[in-house]
């Protein structure tokens, strides 16, 4: 397992390693250095969300990219499912994003994406890893060989936010699909700015959009997936049809129905999946979730004689079950959405853009799409740890989650685990008693704070 990656790239605060200007120069030869080993494109597309750090970061790669012969192709300020699109499909290369995703502005991060538009694997990142912290320096020119023994330069993409919008509507056949629904739009004051608004627009629906104005350091701040308060209130007071939020990189989404309720990726994935069972477009019968996908998803599915298989959480475990199971559509209750069928990673704005289709075909309010969905109540509490890993492998904790699980066995279940993106502890509690969950949930989290102070 690596130790530089997380569940998503390369995560942490900008400017202090592994994200400080020397080593992401590092970063950036050692990805050259891989390409021309690999006999793969020179080129790289750079994308990056809307923090203050992000121009340093990309400075830092573009220079390691640039000191090695690479040609950085600069796409600017760009959700992460727009960069993986935009390098498949369009150049035919890798690519990186500069983003810690739903995290706050001080932090920052380095998501690697393949020329196939897929996310590394585990072994992709470990043998990376590798090869970075092995001692051995890059030769950025000399015994490069005459084909490549200049300096590369970067190249601005300037019509990529455009190039995406109209790539999305082509694929889902969305222009002027949506009709005139009123929209509100959450943008997280990030990537989502330059695309979301326009491609709604272009969709049909009439736009209402928050969050859409980025300063470097409010992006997610009381915004975005992860707090949809302000958009909820939104979508009530103006009567709006349906509310969509997203993630500072755009690859998360929830949406909110015309009453103002949630629907995380679990309803999200529920729409889509019925709508193509019944549709006749499900080539296999098997969605993919992840180990914290609510049982109520199961039971769903399983009234359509779909089968829900559970991944590591991230959406690149997803994706490789995904794969590996032949199945065309999976996802996380966070909001990241996969259908292969149309892309390789999660995109919230597509996924906004399906359902809503649904809804419009449908002739149907996005409240009513949910029926027969469902979720048995979880509680989710997150816990600081200075160590995570060490702090859920704990004998103490490993004591009281065995507890846990006995006490809930045949009534629901219990998941600890430590984050990949950042420095908590991940604690879930699900079943039909209610108070019973908030007791052994407490429980949990008091014995990682034990652990944690020690």
């Amino acid at each position: 397992m690596a130790h530089l990656f997380g569940t998503d790239g390369i995560r942490g605060v900008a400017n202090k390693p592994p994200l400080d200007p020397l080593t992401v120069v590092r970063i950036g030869q050692h990805l050259r250095q891989r390409q021309r080993r690999l006999g793969r494109s020179q080129r790289t597309l750079v994308a990056r969300d809307t923090r203050i750090s992000g121009p340093m970061i990309e400075a830092a790669l573009v220079a390691g990219l640039c000191s090695a012969g690479g040609e950085p192709l600069l796409a600017g300020v760009l959700p992460t499912p727009a960069a993986a699109r935009l390098a498949r499909h369009r150049f035919a290369c890798d690519s990186v994003v500069i983003s810690a995703s739903h995290n706050p502005w001080h932090d920052n991060g380095v998501k690697l994406i393949g020329s196939d538009g897929y996310k590394w694997s585990s072994q992709e990142e470990e043998e990376f890893e590798a090869a970075l912290f092995s001692g051995d320096q890059p030769v950025p020119a000399e015994g490069i060989g005459a084909a490549e023994s200049s300096v590369g330069t970067p190249t601005p993409v300037t019509d990529a936010a455009d190039w995406y919008v109209d790539s999305v509507l082509e694929s889902l056949h969305g222009r002027k699909s949506l009709g005139g629904l009123r929209l509100a739009v959450d943008c997280a004051n990030g990537a989502a700015v330059p695309v979301a608004p326009a491609l709604f627009e272009q969709a049909g629906a009439r736009v209402t959009a928050l969050a859409a104005a980025p300063d470097g350091y409010n992006i997610n701040l009381n915004s975005g997936a992860l707090c949809p308060k302000a958009l909820q209130a939104t979508v009530v007071e103006q009567g709006a049809d349906a509310g969509a939020a997203f993630d500072g990189d755009a690859d998360r989404l929830v949406l909110v129905d015309e009453t103002g309720t949630v629907l995380d990726g679990d309803g999200l994935l529920w729409i889509l999946a019925r709508h193509l069972a019944e549709t006749g477009k499900l080539r296999r019968a098997v969605v993919v979730g992840t180990v914290m996908s609510n049982f109520g998803l199961e039971r769903a599915l399983g009234t359509l004689g779909v089968q829900l298989v559970r991944a590591p959480v991230g959406d690149r475990y997803v994706v490789e079950l995904m794969r590996q199971s032949g199945s065309q559509l999976g996802g996380e209750p966070s909001g990241h959405i996969v259908w292969l069928d149309h892309t390789t990673t999660g995109d919230g704005i597509l996924t906004a853009l399906a359902v809503l289709q649904i809804a419009s075909l449908r002739q149907r309010r996005l409240s009513e799409l949910r029926t027969g969905l469902d979720l048995l109540p979880q509680i989710q509490t997150n816990v600081e740890a200075k160590n995570p890993r060490a702090a859920v492998a704990d004998e103490h904790v490993q004591r009281v989650t065995r507890a846990a699980g006995e006490a809930l066995e045949g009534k629901g279940r219990v998941l600890v685990r430590a984050s990949g993106t950042e420095p908590v502890v991940r604690i879930l509690v699900e079943g039909e008693d209610v108070g019973l969950l908030a007791t052994w949930a407490e429980e949990l989290a008091a014995a990682v704070r034990a652990v944690s102070a020690r």
